[in-house]
């Protein structure tokens, strides 16, 4: 627990540091919940399945949003930067859902299906050439 607690506390002074305290709250939050849940819990479980499609989509589909969200308000104050990180947010989740659901479940389903055999005759220790 002490090594989790100063992880948190060095990743939060270092994203105050180069990125701003939002990011590094933001941060602080995710990691209170990862701690407070059980990892059966559903979100938990949802997010651990969605997990590979969300770091797929996440930059593409949230970060582009939250500028094209962010231009639209006249003025930059930390409410329209909330509601521009929230919308691309949301969004990179959605998107990561449907990625999931239509492309990577099919795929990982369709992989179970492939097996690798090694013929009987050939040897992993045999030598090459």
């Amino acid at each position: 627990r002490f090594e989790l607690l100063a992880f948190a506390v060095f990743h939060f002074a270092l994203c105050c540091l180069t990125q701003g305290w939002l990011i590094g709250l933001t941060g602080l939050a995710t990691l209170s919940l990862i701690l407070k849940f059980n990892y059966r819990h559903r979100l938990i479980q949802f997010f651990a399945r969605i997990s590979f499609s969300l770091y797929l989509v996440h930059d593409v589909v949230g970060g582009r949003l939250v500028v094209i969200v962010g231009n639209l308000f006249a003025e930059k104050n930390l409410l329209t930067k909330m509601v521009a990180f929230s919308f691309g947010f949301l969004v990179s989740i959605l998107t990561a859902y449907l990625f999931y659901r239509w492309v990577e479940a099919p795929f990982l389903k369709l992989s179970k299906r492939i097996s690798y055999s090694v013929p009987a005759h050939e040897s992993i220790s045999k030598p090459v050439g």
